[in-house]
């Protein structure tokens, strides 16, 4: 771009408002009150000052009308006048560490709430201070209409107070997600702040805008120049209109003309340059920086909370959510209201400083009490939608009934509960399948148990049962429920063998060497892997942010020695008990601790199930999970949002830093042409690919640091997360030509995707077992079963996170007689075509596709 050309430099006033960080949210919140107080004051007396960016979370305006109500009225005249502009999300949120579907939420009702203002939103992707950013936002943006992306990370090094550093150059881009889905990209190259606290007198305005245009000029590739006004909190600069006054004065010789602007006449102004910018895609994770400073250290901080944020969004999107779509269908309400105020509760524990956990100990307090309250409502939800479900079907006899919320077929082990009266003892129980098989099932006798029921039309109903604990193995296809019928007696079975230190069924086996290592043989393939599941841990001498190697050589449990028992066992499961002891911990605190594995093999379920208990006692350090996969390969591919994203194990020259991890969601996974071995997780998003010449697959369990980091000191002593963890992850053995049922699998494991009730006999208005929707591709992956949010048609999404389409049927149930094509946003596309209850679908390579049916 000419030196001489023409430029227009947009000075665009706001403030970047994380609700909760270095203090708790009410104080925070306070600044707010007064920082809103000072604008719509500001704004009303001075026409002049013409807008003001509201950092793009709708929730900012719900905190501070809750202080203020009396004010409602005079803020939203200036947010329907567009000159405080607000949108498109509800919160500015971490997107690795919260589900595609929590990320689609967000923007789902952060548009309705702005619109239900009277607001036109800002539809920018607005990701300004987001640690990286997913590879399929340019896809989810554009399913709402958006095509812009705003962000200040993921491309350069990370510095003092997790400012940027260097340049971009050119800092506009056009950004693409890997189904080709395209946005206008546009980085902070000089971060958010760059125009904050701009002087009023001219002698030190002068030499600050000199720096600015110039900075600008340096990384921009059209004339429309960035200044954000703001920064972190930052106050209102009331005398802005002024100083763009004499701004330009000032710029008049270098032909630059100041604007107090806003995002949408910014991106509008660069939008007629979009083919010029050179094209990037996926994700953006300063991959091609140093490697230090690149906040990858979020994903293991606090792993309770993680493991919290991974249940809560399973409750809703796996249990609560479709479980109503099936009463609903049924004639109970859709509790739409009661939802979303889950996802609420929910989402405000979704920013980035709140669920990346680099935050103060008061803040990590208050989200524990949020992720309760979602619990309870989305339980509440739950129960109620499988309560209307119970007490409608036909049942000739005592039963359970199944529910599965996944459009393809799960395998898991389930535990349920089954009542008799409490003067009533049976001597075993069994289930009989819908299609009239016998079911074995672990049964325990937990005696009389108290219980009551609150009925809809009366007081409430105390009563005391006499309880059986079962536990049984279920496949099931599709979103709908059986009912399995109990029989009291007894089903033997030896579908499992056990020896003294392992078992085998027809799809695996396992041994434990002395050490406590697992030993796992794929008996579809008859490869066999060694050494997994061993344990090491370091000194971390990191914060919240980044771990720091202080260069000591990890600790390990190879050279130890392991006691093992059969903890419990049947003819279709055994989980045997594994404890080893290792010294974690740093120097002045480091303790021999156990570690105890609890490892499950079950008939028909094709992964070896993990449960690691440890109590950490000790502080600054990290322990993880290692697995030898005997893998030669040069990628590794890891579960995302929407996406199987694939990452280089061996970086460019550039990459310093010795640790290399990463962020999953569900699983992470090597593979080559003869074999693959997939890690599945429930909240543990942090894993690395050790550069070791064998490929060691390194699961971090937990990490443990005294202090937040950034830009002050800050102890955070309960980070340290003392106390017991549990941890729970899964090995999935595969052959390449059967990765598609792998995945799924691993997704199976992840995911919570049964719930079961007990059904005494009735008769019902409802039969025995029911499918509303199920695709017969195990590649596609079920986001979402839901209402629409006009509450006019049940939505349905699935995405494709693999590199080739995807063609399925769709088999809907009884009673649909419309399908429509849809998009993020719910909008009614195009009719596809049903016939005989099934609809032919071709998702392609990395799609998301949404369908409305009713």
């Amino acid at each position: 771009m000419s030196e001489n050309s023409q430029k227009t430099l947009h000075i665009i006033p706001h403030t970047h408002w994380d609700r909760e960080w270095y203090m708790g949210f009410e104080r925070h919140r306070m600044r707010l009150v007064e920082l809103f107080d000072t604008l719509i004051e500001v704004m009303e007396q001075n026409p002049e000052y013409t807008y003001y960016h509201m950092d793009g979370q709708f929730i900012v305006i719900q905190d501070y009308l809750e202080v203020r109500p009396q004010m409602r009225d005079r803020l939203v005249a200036l947010i329907q006048a567009d000159r405080i502009q607000i949108g498109p999300w509800y919160v500015l949120q971490d997107e690795f560490l919260t589900s595609g579907e929590a990320n689609v939420r967000n923007m789902l009702y952060g548009l309705r709430f702005c619109r239900e203002l009277g607001a036109d939103p800002v539809m920018c992707g607005y990701f300004p201070d987001a640690f990286g950013n997913v590879s399929q936002a340019p896809q989810l943006l554009r399913e709402f209409g958006i095509d812009n992306a705003v962000f200040g990370r993921g491309v350069n090094e990370v510095r003092f107070n997790n400012q940027v550093t260097g340049t971009s150059s050119p800092s506009e881009w056009r950004w693409q997600s890997p189904d080709g889905s395209e946005v206008l990209g546009i980085m902070f190259s000089h971060w958010y702040h760059n125009a904050m606290e701009l002087p009023v007198d001219e002698e030190h305005l002068r030499p600050k805008l000199e720096a600015l245009v110039d900075a600008c000029v340096e990384s921009a590739a059209t004339p429309q120049l960035l200044g954000m006004n703001g920064c972190d909190h930052q106050p209102v600069q009331i005398d802005l209109p002024e100083v763009i006054e004499k701004a330009n004065d000032l710029l008049k010789e270098r032909g630059v003309t100041v604007r107090h602007s806003n995002f949408k006449d910014y991106i509008a102004a660069t939008r007629p340059y979009l083919d010029t910018f050179p094209v990037v895609c996926g994700e953006l994770t300063s991959q091609l920086t140093s490697g230090y400073g690149s906040l990858v250290g979020t994903a293991s901080t606090h792993v309770p909370l993680k493991q919290r944020n991974h249940r809560g969004q399973n409750l809703l999107t796996q249990q609560a959510e479709p479980l109503s779509v099936l009463a609903a269908g049924t004639g109970d309400s859709y509790r739409s209201d009661m939802l979303l105020l889950a996802w609420k509760k929910l989402m405000e524990n979704h920013p980035h400083d709140s669920i990346c956990c680099c935050s103060s100990d008061e803040v990590t307090d208050e989200m524990v009490s949020r992720f309760e309250h979602s619990r309870h409502i989305g339980e509440y939800v739950r129960d109620e939608a499988l309560d209307h479900l119970r007490h409608h079907v036909t049942a000739a006899e005592k039963s359970l009934l199944v529910c599965h919320t996944q459009t393809g077929t799960s395998t898991k082990r389930l535990t349920a509960y089954v009542d008799y009266p409490k003067d009533k003892s049976v001597e075993g129980l069994s289930l009989i399948a819908p299609d009239g098989t016998e079911i074995p099932v672990e049964f325990r006798d937990l005696g009389e148990v108290f219980t009551f029921t609150l009925p809809k039309d009366s007081f409430r109903r105390p009563a005391y049962v006499h309880r059986y604990e079962i536990t049984f193995t279920v496949t099931m296809s599709g979103i709908g429920y059986a009912l399995y019928t109990v029989q009291e007696k007894a089903v033997e079975s030896a579908a499992v063998t056990v020896y003294d230190r392992g078992a085998e069924t027809a799809q695996l086996a396992f041994s434990v060497e002395k050490n406590g290592a697992i030993t796992l043989t794929d008996k579809g393939t008859g490869i066999t892997y060694t050494n997994l599941n061993l344990f090491e841990d370091v000194t971390d001498a990191g914060e919240s942010y980044n771990f720091k190697w202080t260069g000591e050589t990890p600790r390990t449990t190879a050279d130890g020695t392991a006691k093992v028992w059969v903890e419990k066992q049947s003819g279709q499961s055994v989980t045997f008990g594994i404890e080893t002891t290792l010294a974690i911990g740093d120097e002045a605190t480091r303790k021999d601790t156990l570690i105890t594995s609890y490892v499950t093999l079950t008939d028909g379920v094709r992964r070896l199930e993990i449960a690691t208990v440890l109590d950490n006692q000790s502080e600054n350090h990290r322990v993880r999970a290692l697995f030898d996969p005997q893998i030669a390969a040069d990628t590794v591919l890891a579960d995302g949002q929407f996406d199987l994203v694939e990452r280089p194990i061996y970086l460019h020259s550039n990459w310093k830093n010795p640790c290399n991890c990463h962020r999953c969601q569900d699983f992470f996974t090597l593979e080559n042409e003869e074999r693959g071995l997939a890690v599945a997780t429930r909240g543990l998003h942090e894993y690395e690919i050790l550069r070791d010449g064998r490929n060691t697959m390194a699961l971090t369990m937990l990490r443990c640091i005294g202090r937040m980091g950034d830009w002050g000191i800050f102890p955070t002593p309960k980070m340290q997360c003392k106390g017991e963890h549990r941890l729970e992850y899964a090995i999935v053995p595969y052959a390449p030509s059967h990765r598609k049922e792998a995945f799924a699998v691993a997704h199976t494991f992840a995911a919570d995707a049964f719930v079961v009730g007990l059904v005494e006999p009735q008769e019902g208005v409802l039969p025995a077992t029911y499918t509303l929707a199920a695709v017969d591709h195990p590649a596609l992956v079920t986001s979402a079963c839901k209402q629409s949010e006009d509450g006019q048609y049940t939505v349905l999404r699935v995405y494709n996170p693999l590199c080739e389409d995807a063609y399925a049927r769709l088999t809907l149930g009884a009673g649909v007689t419309a399908v429509y094509a849809s998009n993020l946003a719910e909008e009614k596309g195009e009719p596809l075509t049903l016939t005989e209850g099934c609809v032919a679908l071709t998702v392609p390579a990395k799609k998301i596709v949404t369908y409305l049916f009713g």
